[in-house]
């Protein structure tokens, strides 16, 4: 039984360049109330070491989840942790970020909060994220501004169908929540978007308005980044291949929806927050 008030879910792959900083700033948070559950997909460096070092130092801390099948697929590797997760409140967190000392304390203040007001729902917290260089040097205090993202979209079920805006490294979700999203499917554009989109139908997403992570952008991000400016969307244009096939995963994943899915409403919202995005874009580059 986990007596942990906080399980933080963390799925590795080959990430020894950045890991140990990620787990440092982990131990120097100041809620101490948590406990990590670390999966690893099979990491052929020194990842492994590193978990192996951290285990024995901080034993009630880290725990790993001894998993032999490689899931190479990294919503199958969170929907695997979450089944092994057992605390009140779960977050997720990226083998190459590092967390502000506070972000646990303020997640978790807000979710009770949120919590007092509409008992037994799913609930949701995100934040913003400060993006930074390999080096930790800044590179945007707000990847919301950076990428052009109103948070304000989440409290829509309709836009979460359409645009995601919740990043998952930044979220804490209650039981219920787990519970309205599990099993995560393999075909699940990322695992944020799937959980956002069942939270937002009976629950509620809320977020806070401030950076509580260093969100690292470097050539091997999973999801990666961009600076959504002017030429990032002129650019945009003349790649016709990759938004259909970005658009073909995410129709996939909705088909996926035990629930239906107004196709014509999906496009329409997609067109008016991309239509808001480029002119945001155009106006303040």
């Amino acid at each position: 039984m986990c007596r942990a008030e906080i399980q933080i879910l963390l799925s590795t792959y080959n990430g020894e360049p950045y890991l140990e900083e990620l787990l440092e700033s982990l131990i120097h948070q100041t809620f101490h109330n948590w406990q990590l559950l670390i999966r690893d997909d099979g990491s052929t460096d020194q990842t492994g070491i590193i978990i192996e070092r951290f285990l024995l130092q901080y034993p009630r801390k880290f725990i790993q989840i001894q998993d032999a099948d490689h899931k190479n697929n990294i919503c199958l590797s969170y929907n695997a942790l979450l089944r092994s997760a057992t605390a009140p409140y779960l977050m997720f967190c990226d083998q190459d970020d590092v967390w502000y000392p506070e972000k646990i304390a303020l997640s978790y203040q807000k979710m009770r909060d949120v919590e007092k007001k509409s008992p037994g729902k799913p609930i949701i917290i995100h934040s913003d994220l400060e993006v930074v260089d390999r080096n930790l040097e800044t590179v945007s205090r707000s990847l919301w501004k950076y990428h052009r993202i109103d948070p304000d979209l989440g409290y829509d079920h309709k836009n979460l169908l359409a645009y995601n805006v919740v990043t998952g490294c930044t979220m804490m979700i209650n039981q219920p929540a787990k519970m309205s999203a599990i099993p995560i499917p393999a075909q699940a554009y990322m695992h944020d978007w799937w959980i956002a989109i069942h939270v937002s139908r009976t629950g509620f997403i809320e977020y806070i308005d401030l950076p509580l992570i260093k969100y690292r952008i470097h050539a091997l991000n999973a999801s990666g980044t961009y600076h959504a400016s002017r030429r990032y969307f002129l650019r945009r244009v003349f790649q016709l291949r990759s938004i259909f096939v970005e658009n073909l995963k995410i129709f996939r994943m909705l088909r996926l929806l035990d629930f239906k899915v107004d196709w014509g409403d999906v496009v329409i919202t997609k067109l008016r927050i991309t239509a808001w995005r480029v002119i945001h874009a155009l106006l303040r580059t």
